[in-house]
């Protein structure tokens, strides 16, 4: 019994090392500091350049599925967003 104590303690140590080592704009509190502001313009674009990417690489994966759930995914965000129902339309 008490090696699997010790095995857990060791691990629980290790996570807990980990975590002080993340830098602090990952940690939980900086995250929740900055919860009620909203993303600039340009970090909005460039989350759904990369989406767009990802919607490219699974339809040459062959995976329209999945394609299709990125799309919803950037019409949650920007209902309006004529490009992701055109998208969507063609996948």
């Amino acid at each position: 019994m008490s090696v699997g104590c010790g095995a857990l303690r060791k691990s629980s140590l290790v996570a807990g090392c980990l975590f002080l080592a993340l830098p602090p704009n990952l940690a939980p509190i900086s995250l929740a500091q900055n919860a009620g502001a909203k993303p600039s313009a340009e970090t909005t674009a460039a989350a759904r350049n990369l989406m767009v990417e990802r919607v490219m690489r699974w339809k040459r994966a062959g995976r329209p599925d999945l394609a299709i759930q990125v799309w919803q995914q950037v019409l949650v965000s920007d209902p309006n967003n004529v490009e992701s129902l055109v998208g969507m339309a063609r996948t």
